[in-house]
């Protein structure tokens, strides 16, 4: 932040959203960045400030601003000591290029009795990988954000500048990788585009989600809109309000089922539908990523299979009071691990039998009994589980198993998503020629 930008129409949004915030109760610190006043003539957006149609979404704030902003002599410590933003903290020194690291500490130390620490950088989020660019005094590192969010919850500024609409998608939601975070990234549209990005503990997350809700269906939701939020692996429950259906992954806890991200299944519990499961076996379930799992449907692991090559099948090992020591592997009918690739439909009440393979991109019927291994992209139904047909022919099939969509990443997926459920499968073709080179 510089003392020119003062008054800049991005500069009345931002105040307007931190004074609500506060308004609802939220204790705020600012660090703000601060850099010296450059000749570049930034910051002289302020027409608005003759325009009385800006004043409704806060009159006192916009009836000071317009006090001040064509000032040459204006500084940040004239917001500070306006009045205007309650028991706010602020934290204005120059950002120290040379001992950045103290200058850091520093911020943390003054800003520390406060709830939610707003960071506004001139231009926005920089990894640690990237500290040594040209003005890296204009941006917050990724490792501050990090040390901030250990025991805060932080809103950090942040210029669309060139990027994308992919690269814009990724830079609002650099900071999901933190642990138990949600990101709300809140898009300012007047002007240059802007984001103020929060990130929010978990057990915080409903009451902002609630409180950015209301702040851009007010009137400030004229400047202001909520970004989608982008899909998150390790959200349990993917619709909101409805716990009969979860992405497994984050509620996996035996060590023998492996699944991939944003596989779900209808339910509310996966491994009730992991049977004949014992450590002893030490087989494994492992399923791809993106798969579909419907209600109903059993993994029968090796443990449900006994011995067949004596004259009894009666398992009298597992059995207390019989005297009988277990017999060997080699005697079990023990058939390995199961394996689910990626984007596989599996159908209401379907059985998949220990051992089986089922290949990328598969679609089960309803009430199958899978008990031998399945080709990518292939519809199998019945019982004993048959082939029906290829999805695809085998020009496509192996376009797509090269392509392998689903090790992308999120914000490439989301572009991809009108390639992915194109009907014209002509038309996905070239494209994934022209992708593959």
């Amino acid at each position: 932040m510089k003392d020119q930008y003062i008054g800049d129409i991005g500069d009345y949004g931002k105040y307007g959203l931190l004074r609500y915030l506060i308004s609802n109760g939220i204790n705020i610190g600012i660090n703000w960045f601060y850099t010296e006043n450059d000749k570049t003539g930034h910051g002289s957006i302020n027409k608005y400030l003759n325009n009385e149609n800006f004043r409704k979404y806060d009159e006192k704030l916009y009836d000071y601003l317009k006090t001040i902003a064509f000032n040459d002599d204006k500084e940040l410590k004239m917001i500070e000591n306006s009045g205007l933003f309650g028991n706010t903290a602020f934290f204005g020194e120059c950002v120290d290029i040379k001992d950045r690291n103290n200058w850091f500490k520093r911020s943390v130390k003054k800003l520390s009795d406060k709830d939610l620490i707003f960071c506004d950088p001139d231009n926005g989020i920089l990894c640690r990988k990237s500290k040594t660019v040209k003005d890296s005094d204009k941006y917050i590192f990724t490792e501050e954000i990090e040390k901030y969010y250990e025991n805060k919850n932080v809103v950090y500024y942040c210029q669309r500048a060139r990027r994308t609409d992919a690269e814009w998608q990724k830079t609002l939601y650099q900071m999901q990788y933190l642990s138990d975070s949600k990101i709300y990234p809140l898009i300012f549209h007047k002007g240059t585009q802007r984001a103020y990005i929060f990130v929010i503990h978990k057990e915080n997350a409903e009451k902002y989600e609630n409180l950015l809700t209301d702040f851009v269906s007010s009137g400030w939701g004229e400047l202001f809109e909520k970004s989608i939020n982008m899909p998150d692996p390790n959200t349990i429950h993917p619709i909101m309000g409805y716990d009969k259906e979860i992405y497994v992954k984050p509620t996996v806890k035996n060590p023998n089922i492996i699944v991939g991200e944003f596989t779900y299944i209808a339910d509310s519990n996966f491994e009730s539908h992991v049977t004949h499961h014992y450590d002893f076996i030490g087989d494994k379930l492992i399923i791809g990523k993106f798969c579909q799992i419907a209600p109903g449907v059993e993994f029968v692991m090796n443990g449900a299979n006994h011995q067949m090559n004596a004259v009894s099948t009666f398992p009298f090992y597992t059995l207390q009071g019989w005297n009988m020591r277990p017999p060997e592997f080699s005697d079990l009918p023990i058939k390995g691990d199961t394996i689910i690739g990626n984007d596989v439909w599996i159908g209401q009440n379907t059985t998949v039998l220990p051992g089986v393979h089922i290949g990328d991109g598969a679609i089960i019927g309803a009430n199958s009994v899978v008990g031998s291994d399945i080709p990518p992209y292939t519809i199998v139904a019945g019982n004993p589980a048959r082939e029906l047909r290829k999805r695809f022919d085998n020009e496509l099939i192996d376009l797509m198993l090269k392509f392998r969509w689903w090790d992308k990443s999120i914000y490439e997926i989301n572009s991809l998503i009108p390639l992915l459920t194109c009907g014209d499968l002509e038309k996905v073709k070239r494209e994934l020629k022209a992708r593959l080179g």
